[in-house]
């Protein structure tokens, strides 16, 4: 039917869409890696766009959006490859008595296949929902509470280590991919934070749990911290295995984890380690890769109000040599140090 006539016609909704010439290479072939970055929501000036950043390499896809939260319905952070058997897929959960927990944030930033990111808790959202069930005065009642990087799909050959410890990178391979996970620091108030490894016939994860134990109540707004620095690395080389130089500084109530990458420019990741609002969580948090800031559209105006940057503040103090009443002047590095929390390993 010629086009001219399509909207005369009843059958006008079953013209078969053309893919632009110039355009049909992204759908057919991927020679050589390459990074998408989209813009799903461009804010006024003065707050963060919501950005998602998309490697695409011939062996493997890794994505992620900078800012987001771990409602049931949200993949924030995501990963595919193929495997022998079939195809395999990663995530990033965090579970409340077993299911996903909507007040859980996520703050992440990218470049092609290495992840910096941070779990923190809202204050003012939901427990399976974002809005329909809000907490009440910031509290849920739980018997366990933690956060779980799951594989699903073809894990039969996934090569797991038996057990997890903190602080120290997860090597895990499956197929041409190699996959490495570290948490540098996590802190839940004074609760003793434990990791866990498991798998069944469907799924495999690695678990740093929060809280287990008897039923109780946490108030959020009495814990501090509650914060999951974590750091993701996904490379198409079974042989080979990530540096993770990850330190995590301190100063007040805010965090900053700096990534330092052998010739690739540093990820920089600052946010609020203390429970606090969605907005509040937003406003506050801030990232770079190298000189420049991620999270700012492409596309936005070049006439911005400036957003707070409390990492560059941070690297200021400590260039400066601020004093420890100034600064938590303890750098939890994953070269140097175990997080200062009680580890238990399973």
């Amino acid at each position: 039917m010629p086009e001219s006539e399509a909207f005369e016609s009843f059958d006008a909704h079953r013209v078969r869409p053309e893919c632009p010439e110039d355009l049909s290479r992204y759908f057919t072939e991927l020679s050589s890696p390459r990074v998408e970055v989209e813009a799903f929501v461009k804010n006024p000036p003065g707050e963060h766009d919501l950005i998602g950043t998309t490697y695409l390499h011939p062996d493997f896809t890794l994505g992620s959006v900078n800012i987001g939260d771990l409602w049931n319905q949200r993949r924030p952070l995501l990963a595919y490859w193929n495997t022998d058997s079939g195809v395999l897929a990663c995530r990033l959960r965090c579970l409340h008595d077993g299911y996903d927990y909507a007040s859980a944030s996520i703050f992440t930033v990218q470049d092609e296949g290495d992840i910096l990111g941070a779990v923190v808790f809202a204050t003012d959202r939901g427990d399976t929902h974002i809005s329909l069930d809000r907490l009440q005065s910031a509290t849920i009642t739980a018997k366990d509470l933690r956060i779980r990087l799951q594989f699903e799909g073809s894990t039969a050959d996934m090569n797991l280590p038996p057990k997890a410890e903190l602080g120290q990178p997860i090597q895990i391979s499956s197929g041409r991919v190699n996959c490495a996970f570290h948490v540098p620091y996590a802190r839940f108030g004074n609760n003793t934070i434990e990791t866990e490894v498991g798998r069944d016939k469907d799924s495999a994860w690695i678990d740093v749990i929060l809280y287990r134990g008897a039923e109780r109540q946490i108030n959020f707004n009495k814990l501090s911290p509650a914060i999951v620095v974590f750091a993701l690395s996904a490379q198409a080389d079974p042989n080979s295995a990530p540096r993770f130089d990850v330190g995590v500084f301190f100063m007040e109530v805010f965090a900053t984890a700096i990534w330092d990458r052998i010739g690739n420019p540093q990820l920089y990741l600052g946010l609020v380690e203390t429970p606090t609002t969605t907005d509040k969580q937003r406003s506050k948090a801030s990232a770079k890769i190298g000189n420049k800031n991620p999270w700012q559209s492409q596309l936005a105006s070049k006439v911005r109000k400036p957003i707070i940057n409390l990492t560059a503040r941070h690297a200021q103090n400590l260039s400066e040599g601020a004093s420890s009443d100034q600064l938590r002047a303890t750098k939890y590095a994953s070269r140097d140090t175990r997080p200062p929390a009680e580890v238990n390993h399973q």
